[in-house]
């Protein structure tokens, strides 16, 4: 049974009462006009006021009772305009990088974007932005000023206007003749002219869910362990065609039949015309992917697999752009427990699908990777997409960091690989002591995935600046990373010096390796920041800063605890 609220339950309770206080006041003044009938004598000329009877109380406590929404007294929360205010009136006049920090899209192309309500218009293209703890209704509307209910009937109402047929079919239209002729004209500079006319990509992409759904919760499970939506993406140089609304168990060569270009191509592509995939999807005619092993081990095979990579990089680089430019689509905060919440994740990414594909059509003489705020929000974002670290943590852990030791090396770098002297024992006093620092060749550095930015630039750097070249071997755990390559480095007479982060097993098997031909070796292994504590120690002091040691990037810090029981 449903669970009454505190109106219906004093409602009820209050209906009772009145039904009883009104029988019996009807039950007493029929016996009252009995009595009187029977009694002979006069009356009274002056008649006494009747005093109100106990039902019509009750009767007033419910008009009271239903006179208002809220039963509880409402304690208003302070919220204010201003921050909405200062982006669509200040910033977007006089500081348009950071109104394009704030809504992710540049003023032009706000205000192209013909939505009469710029207040409704802003706090979508916020939630659009933002994923996690920063895009729920609560966080958004106290941003905006705005009610928590009043911010998501304002999406709502922008989603319905983006995904309005006239306004979709008007971004998503089928390339011109010119159109096409300059996608064939990039294929060609990248790859051969026999392959211009392969002008088309399709990629697959998964949309990540904050929560597991309640309507078929494992059907949403994918192949990197999270609950999910299958997103395919057409594209040429710009996004043409798209499928959403798919589990992200669903697999890429299925999910797509369900776009255009599967359905229509013997019309929509000529006969010597074809779509660029990866090897996910079937082999056609019309549909062309690299090599699968053991195929692409082969010379020529794999000379093809690598033409086939610059052309189809663009697809990889579309789908990083739409994530870093809507980052909703990297955690939607959107429950899925029935059809209609299926229809409402499908209508959110087909929104930022369309408005990325809008703001870049009113983008393209903009120099968009050569803004600074595009080129940190790439960095941070790839750093949160490797670890799962917050944007904070990204940009203090990570890029500051990055950037201080680049700043020193530039201060500094130069003078400390300047000679030095050294001081002369007595007996060799007719004699000088001098250090010289010179380039050991090519170098391998081994870096683990809890710092992938830091761990891969700080040997980066100080190699080259050293006058060394480097080849750098990252986690099997992030995005782009070959393990069956360690081998050939580890065991290379050409590496001179080895650096590797991580665990002691894989540590001690890369310090054998390295005997082979004798290579220098630097390790940085786990648990090397230990923490003893010792009796009398005050918990309440020091537990915040081992807790931070532990936490902190997701426990991959490397640090270890140990409580010594120390009797003297």
């Amino acid at each position: 049974m449903p669970r009454q609220t505190d109106r219906q339950v004093l409602t009820e309770e209050v209906l009772v009462l009145f039904t009883q206080q009104l029988l019996t006041e009807e039950q007493e003044s029929l016996n009252n006009l009995l009595y009187e009938e029977s009694n002979d004598s006069d009356s009274d000329d002056g008649k006494d006021i009747p005093a109100p009877q106990l039902s019509e109380v009750y009767l007033e406590i419910l008009r009271e009772l239903h006179s208002s929404r809220y039963l509880q007294q409402r304690i208003s929360i302070l919220k204010t305009p201003q921050q909405l205010w200062l982006p669509l009136n200040v910033y977007k006049k006089d500081h348009p990088e950071l109104f394009r920090s704030y809504l992710w899209i540049s003023p032009a192309t706000f205000d192209i974007l013909q939505i009469p309500v710029d207040q409704q218009l802003a706090v979508t293209l916020f939630r659009f932005g933002h994923y996690g703890n920063a895009a729920t209704l609560q966080k958004v509307g106290l941003w905006a000023g705005f009610g928590y209910g009043t911010v998501d009937l304002c999406t709502k109402r922008i989603m319905a206007a983006i995904c309005d047929a006239r306004f979709r079919w008007a971004v998503m239209q089928w390339p011109t003749e010119k159109q096409k002729e300059d996608a064939k004209a990039w294929i060609e500079s990248r790859s051969c002219p026999s392959w211009r006319d392969g002008w088309l990509m399709v990629d697959g992409t998964l949309v990540s869910l904050f929560a597991r759904p309640g309507f078929y919760g494992n059907t949403w499970y994918d192949r990197k362990s999270n609950y999910s939506l299958n997103v395919q993406l057409i594209l040429n140089l710009h996004i043409i065609d798209y499928g959403v609304g798919l589990p992200g168990s669903q697999h890429d060569a299925t999910a797509w039949k369900q776009t255009r270009i599967p359905q229509e191509h013997g019309t929509l592509l000529k006969a010597e015309e074809w779509v660029w995939a990866d090897t996910a999807y079937l082999l056609q005619t019309w549909c062309q992917a690299p090599y699968k092993k053991p195929e692409k081990d082969t010379r020529n095979n794999s000379r093809y697999n690598y033409y086939v990579s610059r052309v189809r990089v663009r697809s990889e680089h579309c789908v990083g752009f739409l994530k870093g430019r809507w980052s909703s689509l990297r955690g939607l905060r959107l429950h899925i427990n029935n059809p209609r919440h299926i229809h409402l994740a499908s209508i959110w990414i087909t929104s930022c699908i369309v408005l990325h594909n809008f703001a870049m059509q009113n983008e393209e003489g903009e120099d968009v990777e050569g803004n600074e705020f595009y080129r940190e929000g790439v960095c941070t974002r790839m750093v949160c997409r490797n670890t799962g670290k917050t944007m904070v943590d990204a940009a203090l852990e990570e890029i500051i960091t990055t950037l201080s030791k680049m700043e020193w090396l530039l201060k500094s770098g130069e003078a400390a690989l300047k000679p030095s002297k050294r001081s002369t024992p007595w007996v060799l006093t007719h004699k000088t002591s001098t250090s010289y620092h010179e380039p050991l060749g090519v170098v391998a550095a081994i870096v683990l995935w809890n710092y992938p930015l830091h761990n891969a630039w700080s040997p980066i750097l100080a190699a080259i600046f050293a006058g060394n070249g480097i080849i750098i071997k990252c986690s099997e755990h992030l995005l782009a990373c070959w393990p069956e390559e360690a081998p050939a480095l580890t065991q290379s007479r050409y590496i001179k010096h080895i650096t590797f982060i991580g665990s002691e097993k894989v540590g001690l098997k890369v310090a054998q390796a390295a005997t082979v031909h004798l290579t220098a070796v630097t390790l940085e292994l786990g648990g090397k920041n230990p923490a003893l504590i010792l009796p009398g120690t005050d918990i309440k002091k020091w537990f915040p800063m081992w807790m931070r040691g532990v936490l902190t990037a997701l426990e991959s810090n490397a640090s270890s605890y140990m409580n010594r029981n120390m009797n003297s």
